[in-house]
């Protein structure tokens, strides 16, 4: 039963399904056709008649409309490809969907522990101003890899189970109905924010061979119940006939001495380039 519902969650499978039996049952009764065709063409006693003339060339006429009628399915409902990007500020590389999440003081990673295991509505949060907070929000986009466009596109981010949740986003009632992005799910005591979502609906699709820019989402008041760890949550791709899940690895702490392993790699490789780039210009200069 698993195999089958990851079968049927494979997108473009129904299409692909239907384009194979249509051009199937096209390919049975032009064969059938032609067979009938030769048939009474072979029989030197038959003698034509309008009816059969008629009979045949109404079906070579159904037969090229059903042609006709498949391609234009085929051409018009082609399967997206989306490639999700994600990132904060400074990271380069949004495809790799791991992402570093920016120190928090302890004592607003105290009153964000209090807000998220709080029993009813916590709008009166006191949490320690975050200077850091402009580096706290992830920057989404979509490519669209296929020529055919993604129709109805939605996307949604789900930080955990419901019932256990071990990450959220620390909410209270008093935000803006207007956001771009819309809380759809929330803990027994309606303070944390479980999974929230954007709808392009028809308004706005994603092109074929195109980047459909995401507003930004505000991650400053996520919180992990085990910060020490890397924790993962999901964000889903969905359109019209197409449904993609992809895993995303939030780093809430980063360990010193691979804080300063990652920097100095990285001086050292643009210190490498800068050497690569002067010796290939010393090396034209030599050789005109």
């Amino acid at each position: 039963m698993g195999g089958f519902g990851r079968l049927r969650g494979t997108p473009g499978l129904l299409r692909r399904l239907a384009l194979l039996l249509g051009w199937l049952a096209l390919i049975g009764v032009g064969a059938g056709t032609t067979a009938w065709a030769l048939y009474i063409g072979s029989r030197s006693a038959y003698h034509i008649m309008v009816g059969d003339v008629f009979s045949i060339a109404t079906l070579v006429l159904t037969l090229l409309a059903g042609v006709v009628a498949l391609l234009a399915y085929q051409a018009s409902t082609g399967s997206p490809d989306l490639r999700l990007g994600i990132m904060f500020y400074g990271e380069t590389e949004p495809y790799s969907h791991e992402m570093y999440y920016y120190k928090t003081s302890k004592k607003r990673w105290d009153e964000l522990e209090k807000w998220f295991n709080a029993d009813d509505d916590y709008s009166n949060a006191k949490l320690e101003e975050d200077l850091d907070g402009w580096r706290k929000i992830a920057y989404i986009w979509i490519d669209n890899k296929s020529k055919y466009s993604a129709h109805n596109p939605v996307v949604i981010v789900r930080f955990g189970n419901v019932d256990q949740p071990t990450m959220g986003l620390c909410k209270s009632w008093k935000d803006e109905e207007d956001l771009h992005w819309k809380n759809t799910s929330f803990t027994s005591s309606g303070v944390v924010v479980v999974d929230t979502q954007w709808d392009g609906g028809s308004e706005y699709p994603i092109h074929g061979h195109s980047t459909r820019r995401l507003p930004n989402l505000p991650l400053v008041t996520l919180f992990s119940t085990e910060p020490e760890r890397p924790a993962e949550f999901k964000i889903e791709l969905l359109a019209d006939g197409y449904r993609k899940i992809e895993p995303i690895t939030m780093n809430f702490t980063e360990k010193p001495a691979q804080a300063v392993h990652q920097r100095e790699k990285g001086e050292r490789g643009r210190v490498l380039r800068v050497l690569k780039r002067w010796h290939s210009a010393k090396s034209r200069n030599n050789h005109p």
